[in-house]
């Protein structure tokens, strides 16, 4: 690489560098909740990123427009680190081609990351379940032929009977849920968490059966497992799991009356697992005196709806409710919950996940997504 480009590399690198402290400054302010002079201030940053964008633009046009062997537009004093590189350097250093395709790919995330920046300063409340829209329309109509594919592919994954032993103690057999009713609850559920300051919830379905929830659990949650007595429902959950290869989660084998784990999570589902009045009221009442005190917890059958408040667990909306949490909290954490964004983030780019490409932008990527909002 000749002296000129190596200037032209230099310029392009220092404007680069004058982006990247800005977006780290600015990643700073994105806090839940966005206050009205954060809100302020994350405006008039934006404006000053867009001016430094802008510069940076136009170093790299420059540097396009260049051709090998011409004199740079500008001849500063180069770096002496920049006078003589050692012939491994050089060889190190990346094509012209390949440098301008990088700086183009940074430079339209930086655009969108912008773009999306400038949406949060606008976004407004929304409740944490959809509102019903009448019936027939076209949503409704399009999810109806997905729940009742996904209810034949339930049966697909999970083709074993119920053991013996499960249905003596009181087990349901594994009974479908619709996807679209289940993540309705879970999306709620994990805004709720974005909204108590959790960043890397932990999901638990007890009595799980083939797993099949476990999996869209882990679509929306960056961990999530399952709990099931019955070993041929636990085999054929495992087994699809390492088909679809969902890892870090899984499914095991345990006693829900009996098991101790259940404070290791954030977000605890049950669907009725227990189909004996007794051992179901047993059960709730081992998940809550379990947990500690703001604990998730999904249940979407009306017979718990009527205990929740004598468990000590407040209605947060729809099936979603937090344990030894009094209803006046409970009202005041679904407030905040609705300022949360609506944005479902991909667990593999979840801000604790090791998969966010690691630049200058990642920090305001990984703030906006505490907050529910996904500017990548």
């Amino acid at each position: 690489m000749d002296a000129h480009e190596q200037v032209l590399r230099h310029f392009i690198e220092r404007s680069e560098a004058d982006v990247a402290t800005l977006a780290k400054e600015l990643s700073d302010l994105i806090r839940f909740p966005l206050s009205r002079k954060a809100k302020a201030a994350l405006r008039q940053g934006l404006d000053q990123l867009e001016t430094l964008r802008q510069a940076h633009i136009r170093r790299v046009h420059q540097y396009r427009n260049w051709q090998p062997g011409s004199q740079p537009p500008t001849r500063p004093i180069l770096p002496p680190a920049m006078v003589c590189k050692p012939p491994s350097m050089q060889k190190a250093m990346l094509s012209r081609k390949q440098y301008l395709n990088d700086l183009d790919a940074r430079n339209s995330a930086l655009h969108r990351a912008m773009t999306g920046f400038r949406l949060i300063l606008s976004a407004r409340r929304q409740p944490l379940y959809a509102k019903p829209t009448p019936k027939p329309d076209l949503r409704s109509e399009q999810l109806a032929v997905s729940d009742r594919v996904f209810k034949a592919l339930h049966w697909l994954v999970n083709p074993a009977e119920q053991e013996p032993s499960a249905q003596e103690l009181g087990c349901f057999p594994d009974i479908p849920l619709l996807p679209s009713t289940f993540l309705a609850h879970a999306h709620a559920a994990a805004r709720v968490g974005l909204a108590q300051g959790r960043s890397d919830m932990r999901f638990l379905d007890v009595g799980c059966g083939g797993g099949v929830k476990v999996m869209l659990a882990a679509e929306i949650f960056p961990h999530a497992d399952g709990l099931e007595y019955d070993p041929g429902y636990v085999a054929a959950a495992q087994a699809a799991m390492r088909t679809v290869n969902l890892r870090p989660s899984r499914v095991f084998e345990a006693d829900a009356l009996n098991f101790e784990g259940y404070a290791d999570y954030d977000v605890i589902y049950f669907y009725q697992p227990m189909n004996v009045a007794e051992q179901l009221q047993l059960l709730e009442r081992r998940i809550v005196e379990g947990v500690p005190a703001g604990t998730i917890l999904i249940a979407p059958y009306q017979i718990f709806a009527g205990r929740a408040a004598g468990l000590g667990c407040g209605h947060i909306a729809g099936s979603v409710y937090v344990s030894g949490t009094g209803q006046a909290q409970a009202d005041a954490l679904r407030a905040k919950a609705e300022a949360i964004g609506i944005n479902l983030i991909d667990p593999r780019q979840h801000p604790s996940s090791k998969a966010i490409h690691e630049n200058y932008l990642s920090a305001m990527v990984a703030a906006a997504q505490r907050i529910g909002h996904d500017v990548s």
